[in-house]
């Protein structure tokens, strides 16, 4: 009687599909954490996050499809990231940043001493256009 009270219903499958991908980029693995290399197909699925239609991408990189082993490296993953947690959360009310303003001017700093050290290494000037440097010899 008391395995009816605690009976939980199985989850439903996530189906993973080989898809094409929209355009060459390194995606994130939901399994590993890592992300896949610049590939034409990829191996999606969708996960249901409530009764609302919330849904989020599964994604599984080749690595992972190689290695095979999901649920072990899943388990893993899900170690990594809870003990990633216990750190997040002692790093609350701790960390001293630089502004925006400040990352932004420090950026702006670097370009300045680059450009410098560019044009005085080579003999030429980096021209600009609306702020942006630019060669002779782009195609367009």
């Amino acid at each position: 009687m008391g395995d009816i009270l605690n009976f939980k219903p199985k989850p439903t499958a996530i189906e993973i599909a080989l898809v094409e991908a929209s355009f060459l980029t390194r995606w994130p693995c939901t399994v590993c954490g890592g992300c896949t290399d610049k590939v034409p197909i990829l191996a999606e699925g969708e996960q249901a996050l409530s009764n609302d239609g919330e849904f989020r991408t599964v994604r599984v990189c080749e690595n992972c499809l190689q290695f095979g082993e999901i649920d072990d490296r899943l388990e893993l993953r899900a170690r990594q990231m809870e003990a990633e947690a216990v750190l997040l959360h002692e790093m609350i009310g701790r960390l001293q940043v630089p502004t925006f303003a400040e990352w932004q001017a420090c950026c702006e700093q670097y370009e300045c001493e680059w450009r410098e050290d560019y044009e005085k290494a080579t003999g030429e000037k980096i021209k600009e256009i609306e702020g942006q440097a630019v060669s002779d010899d782009l195609p367009f």
